[in-house]
Parts: structure tokens; sequence; C-alpha cells
């Protein structure tokens, strides 16, 4: 009976975590609560990840941490939710070149709700031939706005642009620096994804490839391994 107890306690826990990580936008310092997956990962266990999940390797990049860091760097204490947003685990942001390359659309996990598995598009926003956070259906606002998109919205002068929001990557496998700005593709769609959301990022990453076949307009996918972000300097030295 004891050891049953024990069992459902730590069953509990795990489904707490797990929400946790899924749902929550007030914080992805996952590591702190002890998640043994939040190890830092190397070259060749997110080239092989990136492989299984039919990641084209043209297309792969890791995140370039000092530029990340000076974009969190640049904002205040006031803008939490935003730099909160910017950090999870899973995102998907879109980028229109015909507005100077200003992001049109921005979703992370914490947004998406849907269990056991996530609802990325939980309001449709997949559906049409490019990404849309602010759907109106006959008249009635049936979208969602992240803090990330409010921010934008609020501050025009800052908006997130690729770039000043992405404007350094890394590539995978052969390391070379990469600016997403000189790319003369018209819309670019970048989806964030990490190993240890295992297949939460396989799913997202299988939607967003089925949304680039469906649509009509000529999109540019981009695939960034975050795993290593939680690691870096600027986010550790308090």
């Amino acid at each position: 009976m004891k050891k049953n107890r024990i069992k459902s306690f730590f069953g509990f826990i795990i489904i707490f975590l797990y929400c946790f990580i899924f749902w929550s936008c007030n914080t992805v310092m996952i590591k702190a609560i002890g998640i043994k997956a939040m190890k830092p990962k190397s070259v060749e266990q997110i080239q092989r990840y990136s492989k299984k999940y039919k990641i084209p390797n043209e297309l792969s990049f890791v995140i370039d941490t000092n530029s990340l860091c000076e974009r969190l760097n640049a904002l205040d204490s006031s803008q939490n939710s935003v730099s909160k947003d910017l950090l999870q685990p899973l995102q998907v942001r879109a980028y229109s070149k015909s507005n100077d390359g200003e992001m049109s659309f921005f979703m992370a996990n914490c947004y998406a709700g849907g269990f056991p598995n996530l609802d990325w598009n939980n309001s449709e926003s997949f559906n049409g031939d490019l990404l849309n956070d602010s759907i109106n259906s006959n008249g009635k606002f049936i979208g969602f706005i992240s803090a990330v998109r409010d921010f934008q919205m609020e501050n025009v002068d800052t908006s997130f642009t690729l770039r000043n929001d992405l404007f350094r990557l890394r590539h995978l496998h052969n390391d070379l620096t990469v600016y997403l700005y000189e790319d003369d593709s018209p819309y670019i769609v970048v989806v964030y994804w990490t190993i240890f959301m295992n297949r939460q990022s396989k799913r997202l990453i299988s939607l967003l490839q089925d949304f680039q076949r469906r649509s009509k307009k000529e999109i540019k996918l981009y695939y960034i391994n975050i795993d290593n972000l939680y690691h870096i300097p600027c986010l550790n030295a308090n």
C-alpha cells in the first residue's frame, strides 16, 4: 500500500512538471527543478536528432548565444514577460520581407494548450497560406496575442525584425555564421526546437513542414536548436 502511494505521488509530480513546462509562460528555468534532460547537448547529439526529425541539413542551425544575450540585455526589467516568451523551448516566428523583415507572427509552447500533446493550431493560426495570430471570424476575434507581439505593437521603434531579432545564427553542420536578414525569401518562418521536448518538437516540425507544403505562398523554413540556450552565462549571471 505504501509503495502504491509513493508511486502515485511521483506520478503526480511528473504530470505536474509536464504541465508546468508545456503551459506556463511564467518561467522556463526548468533546470532549477532538477530535470536531467536539461544537460548541455553536443553537436553530434543535435545532429542526430535533427536527422531523426527530418530537418534538411542546409536549414539546420543552433542559436548564436552572444546575439541572444545582446537581445535580452536590451530589454529592461519591465519587459520580463517578453524575455520569458523569448526563452520558451518551442517557438514559431514568422517574418515578412515585404515589411522590412518585421515579425508578423510569434507563438510559443505556453500559448498552445492541448493535452497530452500541444495544440499549435488552437486558434486556427496554421489554416491559411501565412501564419496568423490575430484571426477575425465574422468580425469576432478568435486568435491570441503573445507578450512578444503585444510589446512589438506598442513599441514600433523596437519592433522585432530579422535584422535585430535573429541577426546571427550558427550552422549546425559546418559552424558557419549566417545572417537571416540576407535571405531574400519573401516570407521566413523560424522554428525553435529542443531535444528535451522530444515528441513535441517532432510534432511541431512536422506541422510546419505540412504547412509549408500546403501554402500557396513562397515560404522559407529555418530550424534552430536551442537546447544549450539555458546554460549560457547571461542567463545564469544571478
